[in-house]
């Protein structure tokens, strides 16, 4: 605001002799008045540089005014009287134009307006008149209005559109100076805007971009049109100018006159001052098509030619680079990679900047705005590396620390720069953080700087080489308790929770004695989905450290809070944030802990399975999450609803759609469920039972791959659920066991290492046999069992469930069975098992019983003594002489031997 007071030049017999002497300038009165009013001087301009070959023939006088004694009344009166004098006119105008208080004439405005009404083909009296109708106005804003009412801005604009005189530069440049001056006044303004004022200026710039008079006085009249001011009453005018530039693209015009005259530190100031408050409003469409046009007429690379100019006052350099920051965010989202570049390239100019005005507060702070929005570009990123911008960002931040503008410029540069560590150097992270330290202390409250802050400190603790011994925790803790918050802070301050937690586990301590576990399980309860989804991967990282910790978090009621998040979501967003923090929560290392889990857990959980039914990887978070709470509850505990659950998992299960990965956990929750609830429901069992057979039938490697880990949980549930339907009225078919000895069989060709489900689908024949022994010898179940023992002999868990079986099987005495067991080797099976494993309890339990049914038939007792099946069992006999099962089944065996 201190360019704003304009003060019209005057010419005086020094600027004479200048124009009519091609000598070097010195100091003109002009140079001298803008200095003692505030204002700075420019190096050239038009009038300073008038061409005098074209012109005609003058006398010094008439720029002089000729030497007189005449009083102000009485040049009024002279130039009153001789209107149609052009000669004596311009003399006596001349000298007008150059008192000081000309301004007290009560008839000097009418004359003057007559003066331009009649002179308007001769635009050397016209430019002497505007000069003086300057004069009589610069100080006074009751003349200004005076000058509008007698039809001054109407004869101006006319002249500006008047051929004869809108060629003469000079003229131009005098006729928008009294233009800028007369602008001032509200009512003025609104005139200007009625007359089309901004469209003539604009053309009278385009037709003279070669005058650097035009130009500066062209950019200050524009400025003086639309620049805000608080007391202004007539608000309609500035938004009617402003939209007058819009349409007739001025700042276009304006950009293209800055390129030629890059040296202009003035008139660039009024330039980009002008285009600042075009950008300065409210209309977000209009910014937008406005930069646009900037950007169309390459407004970045006048902006870098200024940044790069070393003449430059440090306004202008604060003024280029705002500009140059909007600029590059309108191209960042157009994807304009030339005027990217173009950006790029003014980074070492913004480092020698800062260097030179290290004492300059707006500088720095302008610098660091722009290094904020070109740390977003990659190229951007290599520039400010390479150039060492930090050191200069770092040292400002450290130096004005009391300044928020900069400060939040600054954080959010450093932010984005370490976001990729191949651009970003750590040797300046301690001295960076210390001063986000000291700024975020001294500005508690302000939501950017935190921002910056914390997503700064993040990304230090997310890189690996980085020291965590400088990291101020208290700073994402103090964002969390910032009222009002906003979803950036929130997401950013988690996040530089998170990381710190999983970096430097023992800082996790801190964060509770701060207060930031509280706070970060409200958030869990904000309205605000990504809050809440920051807040879960905080809380779910800092449990996750051990069970004392994960306790302390459970006692802060971050269980029932996440369990309530759930509950209200009604789409995917947070869902998986939320669900990996109630496992970690239920994930305890010491298995004998015991917390209190929310009723409606499982029943919360199953409605979110309903409602991402479509997203297959939030399905499988679901259902671990379910399976992890099964597990967490102790047996046949009845705290948790299950209502619903069997009916989903089973609807998982048989939906064709649904991903291995989803049918696997599937069949891992209703294993947990049998297993937990030993439930005795028939309408479930034969629900689960069917639902999983289909599985393991689907994936058995005819219609589908064979797929180990799919079958592995599916006959782990299988295991239980058989074991559960033995006095039910459950009827097994012999496609069910047909699958099972499938499966079987195909684990034993693309699997054979798995003991761990060979034993399962073993059980369940088994478990089976029980049931139906009889359908399980139909099925071939004695073939199986032989064959499963025959290819892994040396497995005591196959073996001893193997002998399990057979005994089973023949305890029927069914001859057919005894000759089946007989003639699949079945007794050499079991005698090996008997002679290789002697210290295996179990397997000498179960070997004995199943010779005591096999020896009824004489084809078998022979088989049995010729393989040394009598010293065998005695010798099972001594060596578990406390063992009444096995003693009975020797004693059998030894009895029908």
């Amino acid at each position: 605001e201190e360019f704003l007071s304009m003060s019209m030049p005057i010419c005086t017999e020094s600027i004479m002799q200048s124009r009519l002497t091609p000598s070097k300038k010195g100091s003109s009165q002009r140079d001298i008045q803008r200095k003692n009013s505030g204002e700075n001087g420019r190096s050239s301009s038009s009038w300073l540089n008038y061409d005098h070959d074209s012109a005609r023939s003058i006398e010094a006088s008439d720029y002089s005014g000729g030497e007189s004694t005449e009083s102000i009344s009485e040049l009024v009166a002279v130039v009153k009287d001789n209107t149609k004098n052009p000669s004596l006119l311009k003399q006596k105008l001349h000298r007008l134009r150059n008192l000081a208080d000309a301004s007290n004439e009560q008839d000097m405005i009418p004359i003057l307006t007559n003066i331009l009404n009649e002179y308007r083909n001769d635009s050397q009296i016209l430019t002497i008149a505007v000069g003086a109708l300057w004069s009589v106005t610069a100080k006074d804003d009751e003349k200004k209005i005076e000058a509008a009412t007698f039809g001054a801005i109407d004869c101006i604009l006319d002249s500006l559109q008047n051929s004869h005189s809108q060629e003469d530069a000079e003229f131009c440049e005098w006729a928008i100076g009294t233009l800028s001056c007369l602008g001032q006044a509200a009512s003025n303004r609104a005139a200007i805007a009625d007359f089309n004022g901004v469209e003539i200026i604009l053309n009278i710039l385009l037709l003279h971009q070669a005058s650097a008079g035009v130009f500066e006085w062209s950019c200050r009249a524009l400025y003086e049109l639309v620049r805000h001011r608080e007391d202004d009453s007539n608000d309609d005018a500035t938004r009617k100018n402003a939209v007058s530039i819009d349409e007739n693209e001025g700042a276009q015009v304006i950009i293209c006159a800055m390129k030629i005259h890059h040296s202009e530190f003035v008139a660039q100031e009024f330039a980009l001052m002008t285009i600042l408050r075009l950008l300065d409003r409210d209309d977000r469409a209009a910014v937008n098509h406005l930069l646009d046009q900037i950007n169309e007429a390459d407004g970045i690379a006048a902006c870098v030619k200024i940044l790069k100019a070393r003449s430059m006052s440090p306004r202008v350099i604060c003024l280029a680079a705002e500009l140059t920051a909007n600029l590059v965010v309108e191209a960042e989202g157009a994807r304009n990679s030339v005027a990217l570049q173009n950006a790029v390239e003014c980074i070492p100019s913004l480092v020698r900047v800062m260097k030179e005005h290290d004492c300059n507060e707006n500088v720095q702070k302008s610098c660091c705005r722009l290094f904020a929005k070109l740390a977003r570009i990659e190229a951007g990123r290599r520039q400010m590396n390479d150039s060492k911008a930090l050191v200069d960002i770092v040292f400002a931040m450290t130096k004005y620390t009391a300044n928020l503008p900069l400060n939040e410029a600054a954080s959010w540069a450093l932010w984005c720069m370490s976001s990729f560590p191949s651009d970003f150097s750590l040797s300046y992270v301690k001295d960076a953080l210390n001063a986000l330290k000291t700024s975020t202390k001294e500005f508690p409250g302000e939501k950017v700087l935190l921002v910056g802050a914390c997503g700064f400190i993040a990304n230090v603790c997310s890189a690996d080489e980085a020291s965590m011994s400088h990291v101020p925790v208290e700073v994402p803790i103090r964002a969390l308790k910032v009222k009002d918050q906003t979803d950036m802070v929130d997401e950013q301050a988690c996040r530089a929770l998170t990381c710190i937690c999983i970096r430097s586990p023992a800082k996790v301590g801190v964060v509770f004695e701060g207060g930031g576990v509280d706070s970060l399980v409200k958030r869990l309860q904000s309205r605000s989905l990504k809050a809440s989804a920051a807040a879960c991967k905080s809380l779910a990282a800092m449990a996750d450290t051990n069970d004392e910790i994960r306790r302390s978090v459970v006692d802060a009621g971050a269980l029932e809070a996440v369990v309530t998040l759930l509950g209200y979501l009604r789409s995917t967003d947070c869902l998986e944030e939320s669900l990996e923090l109630l496992s970690v929560l239920l994930a305890w290392e010491n298995k004998r802990q015991s917390i209190k889990l929310p009723s409606d857990s499982v029943s919360v959980l199953l409605e979110k399975i309903e409602t991402c039914c479509d997203t297959s990887t939030l399905v499988e978070k679901a259902c671990d999450t379910v399976l992890t709470l099964l597990l967490a509850t102790a047996t046949g505990s009845k705290s948790l609803d299950l209502d619903g659950l069997v009916e989903t998992m089973s609807k998982l299960l048989n939906d064709p759609h649904s991903p291995v990965e989803v049918k696997q956990k599937a069949c891992a929750v209703l294993w947990a469920l049998v297993t937990k609830q030993k439930t005795k429901n028939e309408a479930h069992l034969a629900s689960m039972f069917t639902s999983i057979i289909a599985v393991m039938k689907t994936f058995k490697g005819e219609d589908q791959g064979f797929n180990s880990e799919l079958q592995s949980e599916a006959a782990g549930a299988l295991l239980c659920i058989s074991a559960r339907i033995y006095d039910t009225s459950f009827k097994v078919s012999t496609e069910d066991i047909d699958c099972i000895i499938a499966v079987l069989y195909m684990t034993m060709e693309y699997a054979c290492e798995n003991i761990e489900l060979l034993e399962k689908l073993l059980n369940v024949i088994l478990n089976l046999s029980l049931v139906d022994e009889s359908l399980v010898v139909q099925c071939g179940g004695v073939v199986v069992v032989v064959d499963a023992m025959a290819d892994h002999e040396q497995e005591e868990s196959i073996l001893e469930v193997g002998c399990a079986i057979l005994g089973l099987l023949a305890s029927t005495e069914d001859l057919q069975v005894n000759l089946c067991i007989a003639e699949t080797d079945g007794i050499d099976m079991i005698i090996s098992a008997l002679a290789s494993f002697p210290s295996n309890e179990r397997i000498q339990v179960s070997a004995c019983k199943a010779i005591s049914h096999i020896s009824v038939d004489t084809e078998s007792r022979h088989m049995i003594v010729s393989q040394g099946g009598l010293m065998l069992l005695v010798n099972a006999m001594n060596s578990n002489r406390e063992d009444v099962d096995l003693a009975e089944g020797a004693l059998s065996s030894l009895l029908n031997l």
